[in-house]
């Protein structure tokens, strides 16, 4: 009984003893995994590593993984964080690596900004489920998971991380008050 009171006490402490993961995130400040698109308005989107209570709560060094879901057709701008030394591929193709020279430790609950997508679509969109995974190729196939590189030089030992999806939707359009009322007229 006692170890159950234990265990469930664990899980109730924030972040303490819950995996990484890699998110995204539509506001930094509120952890927003949700928004709705309004056709021609940019919506900018953050993918971070969250790092919990497993073996990357000390921190990262790497990161490798692919998104799916933003549509190409889409204007998508990608940018990694300025601190990565290293980049190969593209998160929004095939999937890609990101590296930084030093090693990033979460501070607090602020977590580790890997890219930032900025996103514009043209026209009404359907509900969208955007999904972080593996790399269609991963550089190691023992590692067939979107994956962190702890700091722990010269191994750069490899995790697997947990993901959760983000969601897209179009935005209700509103009518103001103004434009309601000429709209009306015409049918008096």
């Amino acid at each position: 009984m006692l170890r159950l009171l234990v265990f469930v006490g664990l899980l109730l402490v924030p972040g303490s003893c819950l995996g990484s993961s890699l998110r995204i995130w539509f506001d930094l400040g509120s952890y927003d995994d949700d928004a709705c698109v309004t056709p021609g308005i940019p919506l900018r989107s953050y993918l971070v590593a969250v790092l919990g209570g497993d073996a990357a709560a000390g921190g990262m060094q790497g990161a490798e993984f692919r998104i799916f879901g933003y549509d190409s057709g889409w204007f998508n701008a990608v940018t990694p964080n300025p601190s990565a030394d290293f980049l190969t591929g593209h998160p929004l193709g095939d999937g890609c690596q990101i590296a930084f020279p030093i090693c990033q430790v979460q501070q607090g609950a602020v977590p580790i900004l890997l890219y930032t997508i900025d996103t514009v679509v043209m026209e009404a969109i359907p509900d969208v489920v955007l999904r972080i995974d593996r790399h269609t190729a991963p550089s190691n196939p023992n590692f067939q998971c979107p994956r962190l590189v702890l700091c722990d030089p010269p191994v750069y030992t490899s995790v697997c991380v947990g993901t959760a999806p983000a969601y897209l939707t179009a935005c209700p359009l509103s009518v103001n008050a103004t434009t309601w009322t000429r709209v009306r007229a015409l049918y008096r």
